[in-house]
């Protein structure tokens, strides 16, 4: 049953508790608030040490939306990492490029640079939004061409 106040539950306990009693082995004995439909409910314990299933189940999705948060930022935390990678090895690629004559550029110095755009390929493809993704795929394509063109 649920009460509006605690003063209606306790009087419901006052004035039902012994034909309540007749009717079955136990009666109330006292009113509690319920955290779930915010209201007082009676109960026939006597004391009640420990959570409810209520306060139990809030505290179990606190520590999910703690651990999700936790998670959310650790990610986050990657993201920039990756980024930053992914810029860091494109400004070598870049400075490897603008180094060197492109039709003179030896053996070693291009396969670095493929190298450099394989990383690159692989690590835009995890982690990043669509948009992202495409955005340095663009980059990305528009080197491969220079190194291509470089290697006729």
């Amino acid at each position: 049953m649920l009460f509006e106040s605690e003063k209606k539950a306790n009087n419901f306990i006052k004035f039902n508790s012994e034909e309540i009693l007749q009717e079955s082995d136990h009666s109330p004995e006292r009113s509690y608030f319920c955290i779930a439909c915010n209201g007082w409910h009676v109960t026939s314990w006597q004391n009640f040490s420990g959570k409810s299933k209520t306060e139990k189940v809030l505290e179990f999705y606190q520590k999910e939306k703690e651990i999700h948060k936790s998670k959310k930022q650790n990610l986050a935390t990657i993201k920039a990492n990756t980024r930053e990678a992914i810029h860091q090895k494109e400004k070598a690629l870049k400075v490897l490029l603008e180094q060197c004559d492109l039709k003179y550029m030896n053996e070693y110095a291009l396969a670095n640079a493929f190298r450099l755009l394989s990383e690159l390929e692989l690590e835009q493809k995890t982690l990043f939004t669509e948009g992202e993704k495409k955005a340095l795929a663009e980059r990305l394509e528009t080197i491969r061409q220079k190194l291509e063109k470089s290697r006729q």
